[in-house]
């Protein structure tokens, strides 16, 4: 219906845009943001709610006192001149009256004032276009089970979690803190994380941050720092990953099943690597349900046949010690500037199989590779396998988040090469 308003009936459109207060057509984008943050662990806590993504057209009128109980007494058909569209339309929600503000600051530390966005998720502040106020998502904090939250003077939302919330917290002594949390995380997922850093730490010898909390909604670290991005820094963090790599294991998978996002990685051990990847992290996978929508069945089919020539698409290789999750976001610095690797999906595994994600997902300078090869050398062709184990990863997101962007294209062009 709009489509065809917008092509064949100009003069209605022009009329409709006159009555909208933004005087633009809303982008798919625009409300596909909001679905994805309704759909996303930020809304956890939201129920039966309507979130208009209408460019205020059901907003209520406008108000000049925004303070005041008095009735809006006009609404202007177009934003003052100079304010940017999400502060139009933050007038609607600045319309709090005073004691309701007073109230939210007494009780929860927040604020709420005016001119500013009050939302209780990051995913918002760039559809509003605002800056964001982010009492409410710092405020979460407090109601986590960890011994220093009393002791908190300041704390600051951090940014990379696409599943959990990560705040930096500093205390009346000045000792920084991670606090890494969710009230509603299956009651396994940070137990199985701090048994994953302690793994890596223990058997490798890599870096990995101290925890000092865990519980089965959240885990207290060190803190650490944002990683420079270096040649000298990259070169450090693949001889790392490679040392990791030297520690074989007598079987592949783990001893039990760990958590790749808010899904399950399963590990059953197995005595072949083939099996593994084929059953664990290919077939596992094709039994969700969003992969079942976003995947035809000649897709499917198309997997099924990768699993059966695994054997003649990768040389066999010894089960070693794997990251399970290793990207350039999964890599950060100690206040040394050695390279710390966070986040882990621990398992016995192909070397390759580790390698693929880091590869293939916003890869870092190439420094790193060579560093790798000359601790760890893979076998030859190594780099031409990378998409084919890649292909855990895709079904992971794919299994997460649907069929968006372009992970579908993505494993049909896997399918295509590889079957």
């Amino acid at each position: 219906m709009v489509a065809d308003m917008v092509e064949n009936q100009a003069e209605a459109t022009a009329g409709s845009l006159k009555e909208q207060p933004m005087g633009r057509l809303g982008a798919a984008e625009e409300v596909a943001g909001a679905v994805l943050w309704l759909c996303s662990p930020g809304a956890s806590f939201v129920t039966a709610t309507a979130l208009p993504a209408d460019a205020l057209c059901a907003a209520p009128p406008y108000c000049d006192n925004p303070g005041s109980n008095d009735p809006p007494s006009r609404r202007p058909s177009r934003p003052p001149a100079g304010l940017r569209p999400g502060a139009w339309r933050t007038m609607a929600f600045a319309r709090w009256p005073q004691p309701a503000r007073v109230g939210l600051q007494q009780s929860f530390g927040v604020t709420v004032p005016n001119d500013r966005t009050m939302c209780n998720a990051p995913h918002l502040s760039h559809l509003l276009g605002s800056p964001m106020e982010t009492g409410f998502v710092n405020a979460r904090w407090k109601s986590l089970p960890s011994a220093v939250v009393p002791s908190v003077v300041e704390a600051e939302s951090l940014s990379g979690g696409a599943v959990n919330e990560v705040w930096r917290l500093t205390l009346t002594d000045g000792t920084p803190y991670v606090l890494k949390g969710a009230l509603d995380a299956p009651a396994d997922l940070f137990p199985r994380e701090a048994e994953g850093l302690e793994a890596l730490r223990e058997r490798a010898g890599v870096r990995t941050p101290q925890v000092f909390e865990v519980s089965a909604h959240h885990l207290l670290m060190e803190a650490l720092r944002p990683r420079p991005d270096t040649d000298e820094f990259w070169e450090a963090a693949g001889r790392a990953f490679a040392e990791l790599h030297k520690v074989r294991g007598e079987r592949f998978g783990w001893d039990s099943d760990g958590w790749l996002g808010l899904l399950r990685q399963e590990n059953g051990p197995t005595e072949d690597g083939h099996e593994f990847f084929a059953e664990r992290r290919i077939r596992r996978y094709l039994r969700e349900p969003k992969v079942r929508v976003a995947l035809e069945p000649s897709d499917l089919a198309g997997l099924e046949r990768i699993c059966e020539r695994l054997p003649h698409l990768v040389p066999k290789a010894p089960s070693v010690l794997n990251h399970g999750d290793l990207w350039r976001g999964n890599v950060v610095a100690s206040v040394a500037g050695e390279p710390v690797f966070i986040d882990p999906a621990v398992c016995w595994m192909w070397a390759e199989s580790d390698l693929s994600m880091i590869y293939c997902c916003d890869p870092p300078p190439d420094r790193f590779f060579r560093a790798y090869e000359e601790v760890s050398p893979p076998a030859d062709g190594w780099r031409e396998r990378m998409p084919l184990l890649h292909l855990r990863e895709h079904l992971s997101v794919l299994a997460h988040f649907g069929g968006n962007g372009d992970t579908v294209a993505q494993i049909r062009h896997v399918v295509r090469t590889y079957s």
